[in-house]
């Protein structure tokens, strides 16, 4: 099985969109059914999993592909 980079680092750009504006969400949330503390802490959670979804993957990926050639 081949994988397409360009659309793997897509995805992963698209899920951590996703991510950033579901961390926006739930803060526009708080004293509207969600306490503060409960929605900071899934905005945090939401923010590491954007990180690692727009930053750690893809840099992992791109890494892989470039040693790939050099070998």
């Amino acid at each position: 099985m081949k994988i397409d980079v360009d659309k793997f680092i897509k995805y992963c750009e698209e899920c951590a969109d996703m991510l950033r504006n579901m961390s926006e969400r739930v803060l526009d949330k708080i004293g509207d059914g969600e306490s503060e503390s409960s929605a900071l802490g899934a905005c945090a959670y939401f923010m590491q999993r954007e990180n690692m979804f727009r930053y750690e993957i893809p840099g992992i990926i791109k890494d892989f592909v470039e040693n790939e050639k050099t070998i």
